[in-house]
């Protein structure tokens, strides 16, 4: 039979398991950055010390937060931040410039009620960025501290809504884009494909 005395040393004697959370933050920088976008963004809900932690220049930078650094080359493939794929960039499932409409489960959102929406567009993040969809020059956006989601949603919607708004209904659908590419002059060229359907 068990004391009370001698559960106790049993106890001492066992060693006392590591709390992941009193890790040093060396270590999670160093396990955040094996992760992606979509794991970091769960990370940043854990605790105040890891959303801190996602502060980190390179943590930053995969999470489309850290600002321009070195200029951009000429055919460099920029990554597109993961919410600009999954929006309607032209405006045809809502028909309202004030909202940039995305399919949830069993709904459809409004990019413009989430903060990833201030993120830069592209990692790295750019200064300068031509649009270009279905061969339609929609315009550049020139910001020196990158362009973010938010602006390129501000220049694509309207600009559909008011050149080809009585034609979404049933024959324009957003099929995403092709690339964003480094050009000779530093900026960057987003390309969306052909998005009418007979």
């Amino acid at each position: 039979m068990t004391t009370p005395a001698s559960a106790q040393d049993a106890r001492k004697a066992d060693p006392e398991p590591v709390r992941p959370v009193s890790l040093p933050d060396e270590l999670w920088t160093t396990i955040f950055e094996h992760l992606n976008f979509h794991d970091l963004r769960r990370v940043e809900m854990v605790c105040k010390r890891f959303r801190n932690l996602l502060k980190d220049h390179q943590l930053a930078s995969i999470l489309f937060r850290a600002g321009p650094q070195e200029p951009i080359k000429k055919g460099q493939k920029l990554e597109l931040h993961p919410l600009l794929e999954m929006v309607d960039c032209v405006g045809s499932l809502s028909g309202d410039p004030d909202k940039a409409a995305f399919w949830l489960r069993d709904s459809d959102g409004n990019a413009y009620d989430l903060a990833a929406v201030d993120d830069f567009a592209t990692r790295p993040a750019c200064t300068k960025l031509h649009i270009n969809m279905a061969s339609t020059d929609v315009g550049t956006l020139t910001c020196k501290t990158g362009v973010t989601i938010r602006q390129i949603l501000r220049k694509t919607i309207p600009f559909w809504l008011r050149e080809f708004g009585d034609c979404f209904e049933g024959h324009v659908w957003w099929n995403g884009w092709i690339s964003a590419e480094g050009q000779e002059d530093g900026s960057v060229l987003l390309e969306s494909p052909f998005m009418f359907d007979s």
